[in-house]
């Protein structure tokens, strides 16, 4: 993840993959988890955090209430890291995207 930020989140590689619009594609739930393996990693720089936090807050939260299930579920197994972009406030874009990630899940 090295390499120059998207100049908008969610703009060309998602488009017509991952989701059309709001509606969630087949492909969004491995892309769930690849993102979630991202923010695990410490290495991945804290600009590209805030922008995997805003894709995840946009999977989990979609239209297809299966495919979001799918994403919300590889999300369930990490909550602890958008707790802690929160928490450190570090970068408020990245807590901003955090809170709004973490209220996909009621409990």
């Amino acid at each position: 993840m090295d390499g120059p930020l998207p100049a908008r989140v969610g703009e060309g590689w998602a488009d017509n993959h991952v989701s059309i619009q709001s509606n969630l594609m087949e492909p969004a739930y491995a892309t769930a988890v690849m993102l979630v393996a991202a923010l695990a990693d410490r290495q991945v720089p804290l600009a590209w955090r805030s922008h995997i936090l805003a894709v995840l807050s946009h999977l989990t939260g979609g239209e297809q209430e299966d495919i979001a299930a799918r994403c919300k579920e590889a999300v369930r197994g990490c909550t602890e890291i958008p707790f802690e972009e929160i928490a450190t406030g570090r970068c408020a874009m990245a807590a901003a995207h955090a809170f709004e990630l973490l209220t996909e899940f009621a409990d």
